[in-house]
C-alpha cells in the first residue's frame, strides 16, 4: 500500500533576501580613496598645464600665448621681446648660452655652498624634457651689435668685486669671495650671445609639478646678462609666472635660493615670496642647509585655508609666524 509523500513547506523570501550585503567601507578606507582621486585629479592638473594636443599629438603647451602685455617689456633702456619655449623647441645655440649664463652666474655660489658643480649635469637638467622657458632677445633693431659688444664690456666687473645674480641686482658675498679666491674667472661677466632670433639677454625656467598634496609652479633658474640686471626684468618675469600659475590653476610659486644671496632674498622678498612651509619644518630650521625655499600662494582658497601641503607638517609648522617667515629674509 503506498505511503503518503511528506512535502516541506516553503516560506516565502522577504524582499532583498538572498542578496550579497554590500560591504559598508570604514572611515578610513573613504578617505583612502577620496584622497587617491584627488591625487589623479592633481596629476592630471599639472599634465593639462605641461602638454596640449595638436593634430592628435601631444605637444607641449605654450602657456604664454594668451598673455599678450607680458610678450614685450620696454623700460630702464631696455626694449625686449619674450617668447614661450619648451626644451624640444629651443636651438643649440641657445641652449648652450642657457648653460653658459647660469655657470657665469652661479658656478661659485655651487661651489660655496659645497654643491659642486658640473656642467653636465647642470645641462641634463636645463635640457629635462618637463622644462619650461621664457626667452628674453633684445628686440631686432633696439640694440646696435656694436653697442651691444661695447655695453658688454662695459658691465664686465673686476671678478672679486662682481656680485652674483638669479635674479635683478641680487648680489652675494659668498661668491663674490669665490670669485675673488680664483675659483672662476668667468663669473659674472656680460657677454652677447645670438640665435637665428636675435641677442640673448635673459631667461626663467621652470617647470609644472606637484610638491606635496599642491600643483605648483616651481622656477628652477631666473638668468639675467648682467647688462639686463637692476631694469624690472626680474620682477616681470616673475609675475607673468604668477599669472601663468594662476591661469593653469597651480596653488603655489615656489623657488631655491642660497642663504648667502642676500640680493636674491631681498628681491623676491619685495615680491610677496616667503619662507616655505619646507624651509619651517623642525628638521630644515635645526639643519645648516644653504639654500631656504620660498613660496607664494596664488590660490585663494588654498591662502585662506592655512593648511600645509605635507601631512607630516600639520600642527608643527605656523604659517602666519611672521618671525619665522621673514626672519631668515631681513638682510
Amino acid at each position: 500500500m503506498p505511503t503518503k509523500s511528506s512535502t516541506t513547506k516553503r516560506v516565502p523570501l522577504k524582499p532583498g533576501a538572498g542578496k550579497r550585503k554590500k560591504k559598508q567601507l570604514s572611515a578610513k578606507e573613504v578617505a583612502r580613496r577620496a584622497e587617491a582621486e584627488a591625487e589623479v585629479a592633481r596629476l592630471a592638473l599639472v599634465k593639462q598645464a605641461e602638454m596640449t594636443t595638436v593634430d592628435g599629438a601631444a605637444v607641449p603647451k605654450d602657456v604664454f600665448a594668451g598673455m599678450k602685455p607680458f610678450h614685450h617689456f620696454e623700460k630702464n633702456g631696455l626694449d625686449v621681446d619674450i617668447e614661450f619655449s619648451s626644451t624640444d623647441a629651443m636651438e643649440k645655440e641657445t641652449k648652450d648660452w642657457a648653460l653658459d649664463l647660469v655657470r657665469r652666474n652661479m658656478k661659485p655660489q655651487y661651489i660655496a655652498a659645497r654643491w659642486g658643480w658640473s656642467d653636465g649635469e647642470k645641462r641634463k637638467e636645463l635640457e629635462d624634457s618637463h622644462a619650461r622657458y621664457l626667452i628674453c632677445r633684445a628686440k631686432p633693431g633696439a640694440v646696435e651689435p656694436k653697442a651691444a659688444e661695447a655695453a658688454a664690456e662695459e658691465a664686465k666687473p673686476a671678478a672679486a668685486a662682481a656680485a652674483a645674480s638669479s635674479a635683478d641686482g641680487a648680489d652675494s658675498d659668498a661668491a663674490s669671495k669665490a670669485a675673488a679666491s680664483g675659483i672662476d674667472p668667468d663669473f659674472d661677466t656680460d657677454r652677447v650671445v645670438t640665435d637665428s632670433k636675435g641677442e640673448l639677454l635673459a631667461y626663467v625656467h621652470f617647470r609644472f609639478m606637484l610638491e606635496g598634496t599642491a600643483p605648483v609652479l616651481y622656477v628652477f633658474e631666473l638668468q639675467c646678462e648682467p647688462r639686463a640686471r637692476g631694469k624690472g626684468l626680474g620682477a616681470h618675469l616673475m609675475r607673468a609666472l604668477e599669472l601663468v600659475a594662476y591661469q593653469e590653476r597651480m596653488q603655489y610659486v615656489m623657488l631655491t635660493v642660497f642663504t648667502d644671496n642676500a640680493g636674491a632674498r631681498r628681491f623676491y622678498s619685495r615680491l610677496g615670496y616667503k619662507l616655505d612651509e619646507l624651509s619651517k619644518s623642525p628638521a630644515m630650521l635645526t639643519s645648516d642647509v644653504a639654500y631656504q625655499i620660498l613660496s607664494k600662494t596664488i590660490d585663494p582658497e588654498v591662502a585662506a585655508s592655512k593648511e600645509t601641503r605635507h601631512k607630516a607638517l600639520r600642527g608643527k609648522v605656523d604659517l602666519d609666524d611672521p618671525a619665522s617667515s621673514f626672519a631668515a629674509l631681513s638682510v
